[in-house]
């Protein structure tokens, strides 16, 4: 496959707001996997939970400004990531502390990952998704003028590049050594955390006619 035209970082707002969707969309898996008529499954549904969670507070971690190199180095800490995001002003949500205190030792160990022996002790399922949606929605305006802020200074800066290939790669730090990179590598003088990297690579509309790659920085 041949390089694309431009390779770029994948602007913050951008970042912030594919997070947002991700953990939008874990959460409805989550609720798909706890109805009454789906066998038990609850290391699988509260794994989902957990990193819906987790991205939600993410999310708003990137739309106030913080450097995706600093949200990952929070790693899967729900205490501290929730610290860090009240002193960007996340708005009060009702249970939240308290979810966030209980999911934090299985999110953080990987409880729900690999098997640790442990008998876990899981919240309720229907006031866990009611503090996750709310937090989905007492976030999502702040997310989404970032997200279109990042879009038209996206399309400013880059109106110079209209009718270039489209193509789009973002790259995640990978959270563990047990993922394996592609054979496909970031550009020369990338800056590396931790020991591989898990490429994910879509095609996004072209709406600009800008053909990107982005990085994740």
């Amino acid at each position: 496959m041949r390089r694309p035209d431009v390779e770029i970082p994948q602007p913050l707002g951008l970042f912030a707001g594919d997070l947002l969707i991700r953990s939008v969309e874990y959460l409805d898996a989550f609720e798909v996997l706890v109805e009454p008529a789906q066998p038990v499954r609850h290391f699988a549904s509260h794994f989902l939970l957990a990193h819906s969670l987790e991205l939600a507070l993410k999310s708003f971690l990137a739309a106030s400004g913080t450097s995706k190199a600093d949200i990952f180095d929070l790693g899967h800490r729900l205490k501290r990531i929730l610290k860090r995001c009240k002193t960007k002003g996340l708005p009060e949500v009702n249970l939240l502390c308290e979810l966030v205190a209980q999911m934090e030792p299985m999110n953080k160990l990987h409880d729900f990952r690999y098997p640790a022996g442990y008998h876990l002790v899981l919240p309720f399922t229907d006031e866990s998704l009611t503090v996750v949606r709310s937090l989905h929605r007492a976030i999502a305006p702040k997310v989404q003028m970032e997200r279109v802020k990042a879009t038209l200074q996206f399309a400013s800066d880059t109106r110079h590049l209209m009718g270039k290939k489209v193509a789009r790669l973002t790259a995640i730090f990978a959270a563990t050594a047990l993922c394996r990179p592609r054979l496909d590598r970031p550009p020369a003088g990338f800056p590396r955390a931790r020991d591989t990297f898990v490429h994910e690579s879509a095609t996004i509309p072209d709406e600009l006619g800008v053909g990107t790659r982005w990085w994740g920085k």
